[in-house]
């Protein structure tokens, strides 16, 4: 499983759980978050999907995930 795959899972996780929390179906979660039923269910599948980058950070939201910046590492010189 590569890195994307991995975060795919991981989104798709935490949609699930979101959309058993509201006991909604797939529109009215794709309803909520402003995408299709289609949407909803791609992610849900753990497919690679195309959003803007507000819809993809609601996404995010409503599945539990924050964007963080990797810290660098540094080698003692």
């Amino acid at each position: 499983m590569n890195e994307y795959e991995h975060f795919r899972r991981m989104l798709a996780d935490g949609l699930a759980v979101y959309k058993a929390r509201l006991g909604r179906n797939n529109s009215e979660v794709g309803y909520r978050l402003g995408i299709s039923h289609t949407t909803v269910a791609r992610i849900l599948n753990g497919e690679a999907v195309t959003t803007n980058t507000d819809t993809f950070l609601r996404i995010m939201g409503a599945a539990g995930l924050v964007v963080r910046k990797k810290e660098e590492k540094f080698e003692k010189v």
